[in-house]
């Protein structure tokens, strides 16, 4: 078993009974196959970041799950013929933990070198400071921090639609990490998570 969590999108002029009706359906498909529902919840009716089927809105499901590639199939199929559902995505969250793991190394292992460094430089000897030519301004770069390293953030949600809109600019493109100061690690889970926002409406692809 693994696990996944599917989010859909069920048409805003739908009824409570109609979208109790899907929820239950699904719950069915996952139960009888052998799953386990671990979370069912209603995050309501949203504004969709773009538009989809001609509509500015959307009420917004999420289902936590354990359960196998089957399971998952069957469960895209209904929610692909059901009229009133106009969006989904299926994520799987099981390879979050090692991406946890492997941030966690990284993380050690930097803190070691510069512990290393430090040692070193405070063992040896301070050079002479260089005389700069006289009338040369002298300048300084400011040094970048990934902000999910400060923070100790080691994952990064899609549906945290806050943190999310702060790297992504007003034309829509993912912020490069040479002026964010985001680590390679944390970037690349950031444009993942990014992605999936975009493919189920919580950002958009383009201004408008």
């Amino acid at each position: 078993m693994r696990n996944y969590e599917i989010m859909f999108i069920v048409n805003p002029n739908a009824v409570e009974d109609e979208i109790d009706k899907i929820n239950a359906q699904l719950e069915a498909v996952i139960t009888s196959g052998g799953g386990q529902i671990q979370k069912i919840e209603k995050m309501g009716k949203r504004r969709l970041a773009y538009e989809v089927d001609r509509l500015r809105e959307g009420y917004y499901v999420l289902f936590a799950t354990a359960a196998n590639g089957d399971i998952v199939k069957e469960c895209e199929r209904r929610l692909r013929v059901m009229d009133a559902v106009i969006k989904y995505i299926t994520v799987r969250v099981d390879d979050d933990v090692r991406r946890l793991e492997k941030i966690r190394k990284y993380r050690q292992k930097r803190a070691a070198r510069r512990g290393s460094g430090a040692a070193a430089s405070a063992s040896g000897q301070r050079s002479p400071r260089e005389k700069r030519p006289a009338g040369q301004k002298q300048y300084y770069r400011r040094k970048k921090v990934c902000k999910f390293c400060v923070e100790r953030i080691d994952s990064i949600n899609y549906k945290d639609v806050k943190l999310l809109s702060q790297f992504v600019p007003e034309r829509a493109k993912i912020m490069p990490r040479r002026i964010s100061g985001v680590c390679s690690p944390h970037q690349r889970l950031l444009s993942d998570a990014i992605k999936k926002a975009r493919n189920i409406a919580l950002l958009p692809f383009a201004t408008e």
